[in-house]
């Protein structure tokens, strides 16, 4: 909920309440800066910063007459996003005012969609477009509102000769036609095409990307209007404890201007392995750092963008997320040392690699048909755990004994795919399928502990603009706690090989990037 100012406010008491927020973030997690409590002060006034809630408050007290634009309260730099569907239903990474991510946290993956898709960042076609005239009043019958899932709106307006597309709250961005029906950006490789029935009433949109597509129904102002004022995140109330925690300790900060994501320990725990993008996520790379804390060095020079790394304890190999040139997605695994790298045969379209206990098999996520399959690295065909008809399925986790896969993801009741409302399932070796939770709240990226005995995830619940905290839960669905601070936006927690830590991404808002954090557990 927005904060109001009082109607006389004074700046050494706004300086005051500022100082006050530092001191409490401090005591949570030690690397907070006055900067940060500055901008989690402006944005719960209604204010994209601190300098335009100071310049206000200053107006108000007739020390200067300027008047800043109030913007709505931004949401969460989102976790990056690791399909079409999951990018379409976000606003993006760099935003997530604390995720690709972003995660603001927007990086853009292969997959990405509404996260970067409007961000503004040049990355290239996949294929030569050329556009072709277009009268203005040939356009305006595509202008209007699209539905992105059950939060986002996207809106196609007009300029004089000049036609641009918005998802949610993202800057517009020119879309240029080369067709009747279609159109292409410049600053990423996705187009967008308009569908109309029979007596030439547009009635849709189809985004396309990277060998996806999604489609957008069209929806009247009233409804559109109606989207954008649901709330970001899952408000309720908040009816689980706060686990008593030393504040975390940060091995890479936010601050260094790189978008480090998806960490893991090393069997050993002493290393801790995570991607790293310098160019707000166009390209990423597999870097390592002492889990004592140190300097990030470059962990193996790879032919592919490599992300979402898991590492075996079993035998010391590391599978991860691979991007070929294409923008496609499969799984790749290299050894300990960085050597070895090679591609696992007949994982196209498949992403964040989860290893089975004997070493040799994997649980991956379908990016495309948003089910969880299994495969082994000897070979062969990977197959089902789960069926899209009853299920869409995101991030998946094997348990240590291997006979249940946990992972994100929601019934499958005809709607469009949204990661913003997975909760935590299961499914067990013999078909098996139940929520973690008998009343299912949102949850993402589950991590079992190494002992089976709980797990790990993120979650927005109980906030309700977006931002992301790590909680911890039995197996069997009892025990909630909530383990960060919502301020720090966590996501992907990983538990180290004992047991003892967790580490995991934390955003920063003020700055649009994110580093990678270590938490000791009680």
């Amino acid at each position: 909920m927005t904060k109001r100012l009082p109607q006389h406010p004074h700046i050494e008491y706004l300086r005051k309440e500022a100082k006050q927020r530092f001191a409490l973030l401090k005591q949570r997690a030690s690397g907070t800066r006055l900067a940060d409590a500055q901008y989690w002060l402006a944005q719960e006034y209604g204010f994209v910063n601190w300098r335009a809630l100071k310049e206000e408050v200053l107006r108000r007290m007739g020390i200067v007459r300027m008047t800043p634009r109030p913007a709505p309260h931004a949401k969460r730099l989102r976790r990056i996003r690791t399909t079409v569907e999951e990018d379409l239903e976000a606003e993006g990474f760099f935003q997530r005012g604390a995720a690709v991510m972003g995660i603001g946290l927007i990086a853009a993956l292969v997959a990405m969609a509404v996260t970067l898709l409007f961000a503004g960042h040049a990355f290239g076609q996949d294929a030569p477009h050329t556009a072709i005239a277009m009268a203005p009043e040939q356009f305006d019958k595509y202008a209007g509102f699209y539905q992105f899932g059950p939060k986002a709106v996207f809106t196609v307006t007009r300029e004089g000769e000049h036609f641009f597309a918005r998802a949610g709250s993202q800057a517009a961005t020119e879309i240029f036609p080369e067709s009747d029906t279609s159109f292409f950006l410049k600053v990423v490789p996705a187009q967008v095409s308009f569908t109309l029935d029979a007596a030439g009433k547009v009635t849709g949109a189809v985004l396309h990307q990277g060998g996806r597509t999604i489609a957008l129904p069209r929806i009247e102002e009233a409804q559109a209007k109606a989207l954008t004022t649901l709330p970001k995140g899952h408000p309720m109330a908040r009816t689980w404890p706060m686990m008593a925690t030393t504040p975390p300790r940060f091995l890479t900060k936010a601050s260094d201007g790189a978008l480090d994501y998806w960490p893991c320990f090393s069997p050993d725990g002493k290393t801790v392995l995570f991607s790293r993008s310098p160019d707000k996520g166009r390209s990423w790379t597999l870097w390592k750092i002492a889990s004592a804390g140190g300097t990030a060095e470059a962990f193996a020079t790879l032919p592919t963008t490599a992300t979402r790394a898991a590492w075996s304890a079993k035998n010391n190999v590391i599978a991860f997320t691979a991007t070929g040139a294409d923008r496609k997605n499969s799984i790749w695994v290299v050894q300990g040392d960085g050597s070895g790298a090679h591609a696992v045969e007949g994982t196209n379209d498949l992403l964040y690699p989860s290893w089975y206990p004997d070493g040799k098999t994997l649980a991956a996520m379908d990016g495309v048909a948003l089910v969880t399959r299994k495969l082994s690295l000897d070979g062969g065909a990977p197959t089902a755990l789960t069926a899209r008809a009853e299920v869409m399925t995101g991030m998946p986790s094997v348990s240590p004994d291997g006979k249940w896969v946990a992972f994100a993801g929601q019934a499958n009741k005809g709607q469009t795919y949204d990661q913003e409302e997975n909760v935590i399932w299961l499914v067990g070796a013999g078909g098996t399928l139940k929520t973690l939770e008998v009343v299912p709240l949102q949850g993402r990226a589950p991590v079992w502990s190494p002992d089976g005995k709980r797990l790990a995830f993120e979650s927005d619940r109980g906030n309700p603009d977006g931002h992301y905290a790590v909680f911890l839960i039995n197996r069997d669905g009892s025990g909630l706690v909530q383990v960060t601070d919502y301020a720090l936006d966590a996501n992907h927690p990983v538990f180290s090989g004992n047991g003892r830590r967790l580490v995991f991404t934390y955003g920063a808002p003020a700055t649009m990037t994110s580093g990678i954090a270590i938490l000791d557990l009680p």
